[in-house]
């Protein structure tokens, strides 16, 4: 048999004809209908990938697996389980028990973050963007049979805005923010800009806290304006770090924004801003009412007078409805890996990214529809993101 041609992605080497991605949900589905107990992660900056059993069995079984499959296994690494999980027999009834369960499972298993009640839901923000992290945490809940429709699992996203250096790196005790408007405030999909002052040294920066949350800084003479964008953001309190002066000697302050449910609609088609009642979705995109009105279509509801005409002078009816294009879950009108990265986000993280998610790129019923193209009308599962990588690498 001959060696498998190699290709590298991120610093993980895979036979050609798979992506890295591809291996992972390989073998994950391998362990999953093996009734292998344990997760598999990638390293900081992928430099390894690394497989979690608890018993040595389990390794060996993964080790069979892989090498049956060809895949290169230089930078795969194997580990027994050692986290310390103590789930309890009864879960909590409420959010504020099962919230404190995951803060006492991250902090006994030195998981950096925080896990609070947000809503009506957990949101727990990781300390790092660290894969390992979060899948160790997953794994944790999915031990305990914690529904993962009532957890959000974020991490501090890396939107750092610096400010003018005047030479100035370090800050002084006193040193602090003050901003001109007491409370910070924004619409979900909207961006905002907000002045601030600050004391005690000539550097200032800024790091979102929050995904969905994006930030940009201008400043000079110790005044400033914060400009903050919210798209997709969870609904309610989010933070913002903020560092003043550099270096060991930089003080941290935390900034609470709330995130308001929009009340204004930005329509594409005629470039309005109407009240958020105003506005029609559906599965290709949203438009005001009065365009709407007018004939514009969203995809998923017929608009009046222009979707279909039918003439008076014979009986034939003639549909000018685009065809759906098989696998199109985001229903942007094309196939692309973005579909297959949809499905795979909608099923992870259904709170966000589900039907009723509080991402605006979340998965409509049109898209499910459109993305179940493996199995036998099934629903989307990970099965229909490979099919559509398939078929994208021209690989069915």
């Amino acid at each position: 048999m001959s060696e498998p041609i190699l290709n590298r992605f991120h610093g993980y080497a895979v036979r050609k004809q798979e992506t890295f991605l591809n291996v992972d949900m390989y073998i994950r589905q391998y362990m999953n209908e093996n009734n292998i107990d344990g997760y598999s992660y990638f390293t900081e900056g992928n430099s390894s990938y690394v497989i979690v059993c608890k018993t040595n069995e389990g390794i060996s079984q993964v080790k069979a697996f892989i090498k049956e499959k060809g895949y290169n296994a230089d930078r795969i690494e194997y580990k027994l389980l050692d986290l310390e999980i103590s789930a309890p027999e009864v879960l909590p009834d409420n959010l504020d028990g099962l919230s404190s369960l995951i803060a006492d499972f991250m902090k006994n298993n030195g998981i950096g973050g925080t896990s609070e009640v947000y809503s009506n839901v957990v949101r727990v923000v990781l300390d790092r963007m660290n894969d390992q992290n979060g899948r160790t945490l997953a794994y944790f809940m999915e031990q305990c049979g914690i529904d993962k429709t009532k957890v959000i699992i974020d991490a501090v996203t890396f939107d750092f805005s610096g400010g003018k250096n005047d030479g100035q790196t370090s800050a002084k005790e006193n040193a602090d923010i003050t901003f001109k408007e007491n409370e910070l405030n924004i619409d979900n999909g909207t961006e905002k800009a907000f002045e601030y002052e600050i004391t005690g040294t000539n550097d200032v920066s800024f790091l979102s806290d929050s995904t969905g949350i994006t930030v940009s800084n201008t400043f000079e003479n110790g005044k400033g304006t914060l400009t903050i964008k919210a798209k997709g953001a969870l609904e309610g309190k989010n933070f913002i770090k903020c560092f003043l002066g550099t270096g060991e000697n930089s003080i941290t302050k935390t900034i609470t924004i709330t995130v308001n449910k929009p009340t204004t609609f930005h329509c594409p088609e005629c470039g309005r801003d109407v009240p958020i009642e105003d506005k029609v979705s559906g599965a290709l995109r949203a438009v005001c009412k009065d365009c709407y009105e007018k004939g514009q279509s969203v995809g998923s509801t017929v608009p009046p007078e222009t979707s279909e005409t039918i003439t008076t002078t014979s009986t034939t009816v003639t549909s000018t409805t685009a065809e759906p294009v098989k696998g199109d879950a985001n229903c942007d009108g094309e196939l692309s890996m973005a579909d297959a990265v949809l499905i795979m986000q909608s099923i992870a993280n259904p709170a966000k990214y589900g039907v009723n998610g509080t991402d605006e790129n979340h998965i409509t019923e049109q898209g499910k529809i459109n993305g179940d193209i493996a199995g036998n009308n099934d629903g989307i599962t990970n099965a229909d993101a490979l099919a559509i990588q398939k078929k994208l690498l021209k690989l069915d």
